[in-house]
């Protein structure tokens, strides 16, 4: 069975290979083993960088306002709270629909950093306390939903 890790690589890669999109906005591995931080791939070759896991807190919708005024095609991968972001944005007319693919990732919770004793070594965190009471673990908007 294919990680979401995986999914997102080949529908990425899929994406840049045939022109749909000009940049697919993910996650990446960061410098430590608990950091997962935002990465822009505009290459079909530079999908292996991306990554989903635990870590991947941060919201992607917010970079879409910087593509607002650019040329081309953006996609973007949200988890469920995401999505409501990238709603919100197409509501108050910050974005156009037709120039972004919206690619839903299922979320079973983040993990906390609070609580990090001993950042060399991993081990088990807390989730999120947003994640924790999180009602919408799947997108509510999606042109590809993967996982």
């Amino acid at each position: 069975m294919k990680t979401l890790t995986g999914e997102m690589r080949d529908t990425a890669r899929r994406l840049l290979s045939e022109g749909v999109v000009d940049t697919v906005i993910g996650w990446e591995k960061g410098n430590r083993w608990y950091l997962t931080t935002p990465l822009f791939v505009t290459r079909p070759e530079s999908v292996d960088r991306l990554v989903y896991d635990e870590f991947a807190v941060g919201n992607l919708a917010t970079y879409l306002l910087d593509w607002r005024d650019k040329a081309g095609k953006v996609a973007v991968f949200v988890k469920g709270c995401d999505s409501r972001g990238v709603v919100r944005l197409l509501q108050d007319n910050q974005i156009e629909r037709e120039r972004v693919l919206v690619i839903g990732v299922p979320c079973s919770g983040k993990q906390s950093r609070k609580g990090l004793r001993d950042e060399k070594v991993p081990h088990e965190l807390p989730l999120l306390d947003k994640c924790r009471e999180c009602t919408h673990p799947y997108p509510v908007i999606a042109d590809i939903v993967i996982g």
